[in-house]
């Protein structure tokens, strides 16, 4: 489990290891969706 805090502009660090396990790097867009109590997010897909 990992925590992260969220700063006063509403941003929000993913941590490293899960960036990585992703294959998230800077610039990607992610895609959010609320879940009742949950948020889930996406890599968003390139368009070709």
């Amino acid at each position: 489990m990992h925590i992260a805090k969220m700063t006063s502009d509403g941003q929000v660090t993913i941590p490293a290891e899960i960036r990585s396990k992703l294959g998230l790097e800077e610039g990607d867009e992610l895609v959010l969706f609320l879940d009742g109590w949950k948020v889930q997010m996406f890599k968003r897909r390139s368009r070709a």
